[in-house]
Order: C-alpha cells, then structure tokens, then sequence
C-alpha cells in the first residue's frame, strides 16, 4: 500500500468517526428534548429541574455510544475515568458554546446577530470542541 492510500484510507476513517460522532449527537439531542418534555408533561417537573434530568441522560447516552460505537476502535481506559474526562469536555464544550453565542450575540450588528445564527455558529465550533477533545482526550487512538 503506498503512502498516499495511506493517507486515503486514514482520512476516510477520521470523516467516518466524526459523521459517528455527529449522528450520536443528534440522538443526544433527542434524549435531551425527549426526557425534558416527559419531565415536565408527565413527571410534571419544573422546567429548569426537568432540563437536569434530561441533559443528564443525554450525556449518559452520548458517553455510551460514543464509547461503543464512535471509538470503538479507541484504547478505553476504565468507565469511570473515561465518564469524567468525558464530563470535562462536555463541560468545556457547553462554556464555549455559550460564551460564542453570548458574544456573537451581543456584538454582531442586526441582523448577523439572530439567535438562530449565533446558535448555528456557536454549535458548529463548539462541536469541534467536543470532537477533538473525546477524540484525543477521552478516547484517544491505539
């Protein structure tokens, strides 16, 4: 195999990892909002307290999927330190996306400052956070 397969076959690899993380994103998402409108329909919880519960299990799940399905191929070190460096990143994915919409948000002159514009650029950044950060951080490659 020549080096420029190589190379090929490890970018192929990369953009099938990160559409894997992607995926399990948008079914975290659907955790989120899913548990978060039974929390408040059925558990008849507060907003705030069902957004608790609800973010809580969508991390839970993307932890698990991304572990098993996205990393796979990753050496996984044991559950519960993996789980907290897992935590670490999220944490740190949800201070810059909030800190980018905030400040796109505010010094963004109208109308480049529509909150769906600054979620969508926030999320896309925020998203690479994340990425880079399980894939180096928690489950870094054999």
């Amino acid at each position: 195999m020549t080096r420029g397969e190589r190379g090929n076959r490890r970018v192929r690899a990369e953009l099938s990892q990160l559409l894997r993380f992607c995926a399990v994103g948008g079914l975290g998402f659907a955790v989120d909002a899913g548990v978060l409108l039974a929390a408040i329909h059925i558990w008849h919880l507060d907003p705030i307290s069902g957004r608790l519960v609800s973010f809580s299990l969508a991390v839970w799940a993307t932890f698990m999927l991304n572990r098993y399905w996205t990393f796979r191929e990753a050496q996984h070190r044991g559950y519960l330190a993996a789980f907290a460096a897992y935590l670490a990143v999220q944490g740190i994915g949800v201070l810059c996306n909030l800190g980018i919409y905030a400040s796109l948000y505010l010094l963004l002159p109208a109308p480049l400052n529509r909150p769906l514009f600054c979620l969508i650029v926030a999320s896309a950044v925020a998203l690479t956070v994340n990425y880079g950060g399980a894939r180096w951080a928690v489950f870094p490659s054999r």
